[in-house]
């Protein structure tokens, strides 16, 4: 009887565990779906772009601004997300916050690039000469960000397979 109790516990606890990797695992999944939806899928990011394009800074600002804020909000979800106890849960989760955060480093860019550009539309002719010199540096602080971006998607595509085959999840 002792055995009976003692291994209906085991597999009650193995079981708990399991629901809450497969938990963990899936608010990971709807947080990567956000994501791609605020930067690529709903439009904003070529409505920003267009905005530049038609010189209107002031738009693109607005749009790079909300886009970091949503953003903001998936990381702020990431830093709650309880990993209780789960093997690998930490790191996984600590390597999708790093992933979010370079996009954060990245909405930021944009948003000093707009301001940048409403600059050099200004009639301040010495302004819009040291924000075009600074404008040109963005790119080579965009091309880091996005070198990084790669990197860290490697590691939390290693992450979340680490974390699938520690808990038994396919």
């Amino acid at each position: 009887m002792n055995n009976l109790i003692a291994i209906s516990l085991v597999l009650l606890f193995a079981s708990c565990r399991s629901q809450n990797a497969v938990k963990f695992r899936n608010e990971t999944d709807s947080i990567e779906k956000q994501a791609f939806k605020i930067l690529v899928a709903d439009s904003l990011e070529g409505t920003r772009l267009r905005a530049i394009q038609e010189k209107k800074p002031e738009a693109a600002l607005k749009i790079a601004k909300e886009q970091r804020a949503l953003m903001q909000e998936l990381c702020n979800k990431i830093g709650k997300m309880d990993i209780n106890n789960i093997p690998e849960a930490k790191s996984f989760k600590n390597v999708n916050l790093n992933y979010y955060k370079l996009f954060l480093t990245l909405k930021d860019i944009d948003i000093r690039d707009a301001k940048l550009l409403m600059d050099i539309a200004s009639n301040d002719k010495a302004n819009a000469q040291k924000a075009t010199e600074i404008l040109y540096t963005l790119t080579d602080k965009r091309l880091n960000i996005n070198d990084r971006i790669i990197q860290a998607a490697k590691k939390m595509s290693n992450a979340r397979a680490s974390f699938s085959k520690a808990n038994k999840i396919f």
